[in-house]
Formats: structure tokens, C-alpha cells, sequence
């Protein structure tokens, strides 16, 4: 069980909710989709945190375009997908299932984004691939999932390799994480998520 007492500037709780999103031709043309791909409903755990202060110069660095004077407001949401395969693992099943969660997270991304931006507020998600921003300009930093998670979650890593993954701590390495990031208030956000949600 992970310590509630070491988590960083929670404001809502890591839990597990289904998601739909319209169709939506505008997001298939950005993101090259096919009618093959599999679309519609996904559970996904979300959680919200405030910006730590040892992450803010990083933000900076990563999001050149969020407005200075709204960094103190930047919100962090980390996403986690069970999966059936490891995050270690490699093959062609594997990759198949990898490349559904990201499209998940990007229609989730998609969709979040683009109702924040409706009522002016930045927001943008990060690549899990790249650690690069999708929706905004590229900064000269990565961000990385492993450290956040780790910093704002507690959760526990493994080393494979060179590389540190993320241990669910009811998924173990059986999980999809991603995370997205907003300047709006935690109230709207909450009302987006929650009218996604069944």
C-alpha cells in the first residue's frame, strides 16, 4: 500500500474510471487514425496533483509556452492503464497493446486539452514515448514519468538495464503511465474528467 503521508501535493486521490469520447474526425486526422484502430471506452486511474516547488524550474524547461505568471497554478495528472503485457516486455503483441494505451491516452489528451482551451486555459499532455509535449512547443528538457511518479505518487520503481520502471502498486509492471498537465482550476477539471466518464 503506498503512503498517503509521502505523496506529493495530492488533491484528488489516484482511482480508476471509464472513459468515452465521441468520435471525433478532427482527432483522427491529427493523430493518422484508421477505422482499424481500436477506439471507445477504457478504464484509466488518474490522480491530481498541485506542482511541487522542485519541479517548477523543470516545467519551465519542458513547457516553453505555460505562461510564467501561471506556473504556481500548473496542475499534474498522472494516468495509469493496466496492461497485460510488462512494461519490459517486447514483441509484436506487446507493441500492438502498448500502442492502444497510447492511443487511449491521446484521445483522453485530446479531448482534455482541447475542453480546457475552450475556456482559456493552457494545457497540453506528454508523449510517454518522447517526453516531449504533444499539443505545445517542445523545451529543451524531457520530462521524465519514472521521477514524477516516484515524487508525487510514491510508487516504487525497478531497475531493468540502464532504466528505471514504474511499479504500479496493484499492477505491478502490468501498467500504462502518462501524464497531462493544466493551468485551469481543479474544479473544471474535475467536471471535464467527470462528464468523460460512464
Amino acid at each position: 500500500m503506498v503512503s498517503l503521508n509521502n505523496r506529493s501535493g495530492v488533491l484528488v486521490e489516484p482511482s480508476v474510471s471509464v472513459f468515452r469520447f465521441p468520435e471525433s474526425p478532427e482527432f483522427d486526422a491529427r493523430f493518422k487514425i484508421d477505422n482499424k484502430m481500436q477506439k471507445g471506452i477504457f478504464e484509466m486511474q488518474y490522480s491530481i496533483h498541485q506542482i511541487p516547488k522542485m519541479f517548477k524550474s523543470e516545467m519551465k524547461l519542458i513547457f516553453p509556452s505555460l505562461p510564467k505568471d501561471k506556473l504556481s497554478d500548473l496542475l499534474i495528472i498522472p494516468t495509469f492503464q493496466k496492461t497485460s503485457c510488462s512494461l519490459i516486455d517486447w514483441g509484436g503483441e506487446t507493441q500492438e497493446e502498448k500502442d492502444r494505451k497510447l492511443l487511449n491516452f491521446y484521445k483522453f489528451g485530446y479531448n482534455l486539452v482541447t475542453a480546457l482551451n475552450f475556456f482559456g486555459y493552457w494545457a497540453d499532455i506528454i508523449c510517454p514515448a518522447s517526453g516531449l509535449p504533444v499539443f505545445t512547443t517542445s523545451g529543451s528538457t524531457i520530462y521524465s514519468e519514472v521521477d514524477c511518479c516516484k515524487k508525487l505518487l510514491n510508487y516504487s520503481t525497478v531497475n531493468v538495464g540502464m532504466c528505471n520502471v514504474i511499479t504500479h502498486p496493484n499492477w505491478g509492471l502490468q501498467n500504462y503511465p502518462a501524464s497531462a498537465f493544466t493551468t485551469a482550476p481543479l474544479e473544471l477539471v474535475q467536471e471535464i474528467m467527470f462528464k468523460a466518464s460512464l
